[in-house]
């Protein structure tokens, strides 16, 4: 397995995931099962929305991209959590222990992850956020509103905050063999 492999499974599952055969096994069946529920999903949304647009009378096509986006974005969450993390969680792939002495730097670990992906959640709400909810203003108007910068500033730490205890949740401390 190379690096970039490391990577992203450990960017999944968590930093300090333990990562053998088992983890790579389940964690492939998870994303076979997750890949073909998107493309199931994508056919027939597809349909449905291209019978939608040929059959209705929509006059703005602006709040269709709109809903489509939004439903697009829900199901991809959700077949995300219902097809890879309910799934793995079950089999305890989600669960990490760790020995006493290396709890101190296993949640230092944690801590600085989460510190380091607060810029990224900023950015990618703060812009999400703007694009989805324009208020008949113009992009930049909206970007560099303070209500907009505030609100995902709030989300940004919150979000933050809710993922460190998470994971520091699912951390299991072991004691040694003696």
């Amino acid at each position: 397995m190379n690096k970039f492999d490391r990577f992203v499974i450990k960017w999944f599952l968590g930093s300090t995931t333990v990562i053998d055969e088992r983890t790579k096994n389940e964690l492939g069946m998870a994303a076979i099962r997750a890949a073909f529920a998107f493309f199931v999903f994508e056919m027939l949304f597809a349909l449905g929305s291209t019978i939608y647009l040929i059959n209705a009378d929509v006059k703005n096509y602006e709040n269709t991209l709109y809903v489509t986006m939004l439903i697009q974005i829900i199901m991809t969450f959700a077949i995300l959590i219902g097809f890879i993390s309910i799934p793995l969680a079950k089999k305890k792939l989600g669960n990490k222990e760790i020995s006493p002495g290396k709890k101190k730097k296993t949640m230092k670990t944690i801590k600085n992850y989460w510190i380091k992906m607060a810029p990224m959640e900023f950015l990618i709400y703060w812009l999400v956020s703007v694009a989805l909810n324009t208020n008949r203003n113009s992009f930049f108007n909206n970007l560099f509103d303070p209500r907009r910068i505030t609100d995902a500033l709030i989300f940004t730490v919150i979000f933050s905050i809710f993922m460190y205890l998470k994971e520091r949740r699912s951390i299991h401390v072991v004691k040694d063999d003696k």
